[in-house]
């Protein structure tokens, strides 16, 4: 497997967020992540134009999501294990139609 990734709509709230964005490490920098990523938005975007594009994410990944124009809300330090610090993040751009 070289990469996967998905969203889901959250039950009972106009909220969708990216899920388990991943591409196998011998495969980073070829720009995989980037067409997932956008990909993901785009579906997103078109499926529910009215919803909230989420996702929590690590300080790792952080900056990737920021060039697709998400923010960070806020940071749980240690939220995702020990020395792995949550970041809540939503996009802001509408560049999707």
């Amino acid at each position: 497997m070289v990469a996967c990734g998905g969203y889901y709509v959250v039950a009972n709230q106009p909220i969708v967020r990216l899920a388990w964005g991943m591409v196998h490490s011998r495969m980073h920098s070829l720009g995989i992540g980037s067409h997932l990523t956008h990909a993901r938005l785009e579906e997103c975007s078109k499926l529910y134009p009215e919803y909230s594009i989420r996702i929590d994410t690590s300080q790792h990944t952080a900056p990737f999501y920021k060039k697709f124009g998400f923010e960070i809300e806020c940071i749980e330090e240690n939220g995702l294990g020990k020395g792995l610090h949550k970041f809540e993040m939503v996009h802001k751009q509408k560049i999707f139609s």
